[in-house]
């Protein structure tokens, strides 16, 4: 197991991946984050770290959020392309890989495949087998992932309200 290494704190926090290696850099009130890698790493210092595509903590958006850095490590998980729709279609219920491959028209497997490790990763979606040979699975949402919800739905609400293809 790796260890996430906080400079200048000589504090050293397990990762949740093996593969994945963050350093992350304190220095006078500005935190800067850097990964090796494009999985999520969730520490001790409440930020998930990842494919963000921004590299230091933002200030507070105040009027929205109470710490820095909530958005961000919203938007690590729902800031692609492909996530808040495959999301939305597990709303719905359980879904297999292949049904999703279909609802998710022009979705490349390996894209699907990596986006489902992904949210598995951070607890929004579990995987249940449900055959044993060939192993097939079904994937739904966790209670954490349901939560998300009420946030899909905003999204769809604006852009109903404000887009006229929709």
């Amino acid at each position: 197991m790796f260890l996430l290494f906080l400079i200048g704190t000589g504090l050293r926090v397990p990762c949740l991946k093996n593969n994945v290696v963050a350093i992350l850099c304190i220095v006078t009130n500005v935190s800067s984050v850097y990964t090796t890698s494009l999985h999520n790493v969730k520490s001790q210092c409440d930020i998930i770290v990842g494919n963000m595509s921004f590299q230091t903590l933002k200030p507070p958006c105040s009027a929205i959020e109470n710490r820095a850095g909530c958005m961000q490590a919203t938007l690590s998980i729902l800031g692609d392309k492909w996530t808040p729709l495959l999301l939305g279609q597990l709303v719905e219920g359980q879904k297999t890989f292949g049904e999703l491959e279909t609802m998710l028209a022009g979705i490349s497997p390996r894209t699907l495949s990596a986006r489902l490790i992904k949210l598995e990763d951070v607890e929004i979606i579990i995987k249940n087998k449900y055959n044993e040979h060939p192993p097939r699975y079904k994937y739904e949402l966790t209670a954490k992932g349901q939560e998300l919800q009420a946030v899909l739905q905003n999204m769809a609400n604006w852009g109903e309200k404000y887009q006229a293809s929709c």
